[in-house]
């Protein structure tokens, strides 16, 4: 987590006459799917800590499929290595600059201090599960100086799920406010006697005549303060680099991002695996089934709504607080359908209230025009 820090901090546009940085107003991170590393709660909320602080106004986070998580920064790797075989090392230095010198425009930098993130956060963290299986994570200010999360299964999903409210990442106080760590996360002291220096140092005096003097002086002074890797370069907390936007954010609540117009043609009937609040994914499951499924109306969506005692059915072409507009479909067969059209060959329009509005019967038209079978098995029922 704190190496994704220093890579935003990289990219980050620098200040002039300061030692800060300014993220961009949205940041994307693509990531594969590891759960140790990647996916899991303390890095979505580090990730919420940049937008609770105002350093940039949301946050998406999109990660590879099973199957597919050969990421684009891996073919890179080859090339250190083809470089590494032409150009053995013999110390830490020598190795950082064959790297630099694998590709161009890339810093080598060593991560001098690792800070316990999980520890910092975890007191002030909201209970959350099931993050584990979407795909992609909106991290958004829901209002003023609150934080937020929505996810869809996948990134080219129409819907931002939990449909109608979010989730939270972090602990609320009485008033409503939210929870936070402050200051820095402590530094995660090394264990040396892990790397085993004894035998390293038994197996240099074997080769010690075949190396230059300079790298023998360089591990003699690495064996006598193996702290000396941390004194190469500086480091530091990148939050306290990052400076604060000015100004209100202009996203929020119900303004998800642009969507490629292919989304609307695809079919959504496989089931979302939802991610909670809470202990029990049962109590969740059940607020979900409580919820009225006829607030989730947005344009495009088909809707299915009784007319005297005849299920019909319409796409949504706009929608206010108690209206829909909607263009008229009518069935062909049992599973087709088709616009109604005047025989001035207009296409039908009507405005409907929102409580006509069949709920849990709400769904995106493929492109075969053929009724989702979910939907055509809840019509058949109603009649």
């Amino acid at each position: 987590m704190h190496c994704l820090l220093n890579a935003l901090y990289d990219d980050a546009e620098m200040i002039e006459d300061s030692d800060k940085r300014c993220l961009k107003k949205k940041i994307y991170v693509q990531l594969d799917n590891c759960s140790r590393e990647n996916k899991n709660k303390y890095l979505l909320a580090l990730l919420a800590l940049l937008v609770k602080w105002k350093k940039t106004e949301e946050v998406f986070v999109n990660f590879l499929m099973v199957g597919h998580t050969h990421e684009d920064i891996d073919q890179r790797f080859s090339l250190i290595s083809r470089r590494l075989k032409r150009k053995p090392t013999r110390s830490i230095p020598e190795f950082a600059e064959e790297v630099q010198q694998s590709m161009d425009k890339i810093s080598v930098k060593g991560v001098n201090k690792v800070y316990d993130v999980r520890e910092w956060l975890t007191p002030f963290m909201a209970i959350i599960g099931g993050h584990s299986e979407p795909h992609s994570f909106w991290i958004f200010e829901k209002k003023p100086g609150h934080v937020a999360l929505k996810f869809k299964a996948w990134p080219k999903d129409i819907e931002w799920l939990p449909s109608g409210s979010c989730l939270e990442l972090f602990k609320e106080n009485k008033d409503g406010s939210q929870l936070v760590p402050q200051g820095v996360p402590q530094v995660v002291e090394p264990d040396w006697a892990k790397l085993e220096l004894d035998l390293v140092k038994a197996n240099l005096k074997n080769i010690k005549d075949l190396m230059l003097d300079s790298i023998n002086n360089w591990w003699t002074e690495f064996f006598e303060d193996p702290s000396i890797l941390r004194k190469e370069s500086e480091d530091f907390w990148v939050m306290d680099r990052l400076s604060s936007m000015k100004g209100q954010t202009d996203t929020g609540f119900g303004s998800p991002s642009v969507v490629s117009p292919l989304s609307y043609v695809m079919e959504k009937e496989r089931k979302v695996p939802m991610v909670y609040n809470g202990r029990k994914r049962k109590i969740f499951e059940e607020k979900e089934q409580e919820q009225d499924k006829t607030e989730e109306v947005m344009v495009q969506h088909m809707i299915v709504y009784r007319e005297n005692t005849f299920i019909k059915y319409g796409k949504v072409i706009g929608a206010s607080n108690d209206i829909v507009c909607i263009q008229c479909y009518r069935l062909v067969g049992n599973d087709i359908l088709k616009e109604v059209v005047s025989r001035k060959g207009d296409v039908q329009t009507i405005n409907i209230k929102k409580e006509h509005i069949l709920p849990n019967l709400v769904f995106i038209l493929p492109a075969s025009n053929r009724i989702p079978q979910r939907i055509k098995l809840a019509c058949f029922d109603l009649k």
